[in-house]
């Protein structure tokens, strides 16, 4: 599998997503110190990566300051857990997670709602409500006990 493209400048990035949604794998970056992020689409036959989205969640750091504000850290504060791709593009979404809420981004007009907000039952600073994408696991109903 080739790897995904990279610029002159490709320590200015940092990979927050790689996934699977219908049968289309998926890359996320994001562009340090800013809010830009891109999402990269495997070639069907697998012969290389595409840009999908190019996405700026500026307005989600504006609903939700602690987006922006991370001390001694150069990325953003928020973690990509899951691309989801519908029928029609203009329904694909990504979940993010944001200081114990979850957010629902519309990945083609840039709407947003929150989803859940787990940090309304924190007493403290829980870091078990701060996900990331390698430490969530995609929902698939089934009948078998696991």
């Amino acid at each position: 599998m080739p790897p995904p493209p990279h610029g002159k400048w490709w320590y200015d990035r940092v990979h927050m997503y790689y996934g699977k949604s219908r049968g289309h794998l998926h890359l996320s970056e994001m562009y340090n110190q800013t809010t830009r992020l891109t999402v990269y689409e495997m070639e069907r036959d697998y012969s290389g990566w595409f840009v999908k989205y190019n996405v700026d969640i500026a307005a989600v750091g504006i609903a939700f300051p602690e987006l922006v504000q991370i001390p001694n850290n150069w990325y953003i504060g928020c973690s990509i857990l899951d691309v989801v791709r519908e029928e029609s593009d203009e329904e694909s979404y990504m979940v993010i997670s944001v200081g114990g809420k979850f957010v629902k981004y519309r990945l083609v007009d840039g709407s947003f709602k929150t989803i859940c907000d787990a940090s309304q039952h924190n007493d403290g600073d829980d870091p078990l409500l701060y996900y990331h994408w390698c430490n969530s696991h995609e929902y698939i109903e089934s009948l078998s006990y696991i």
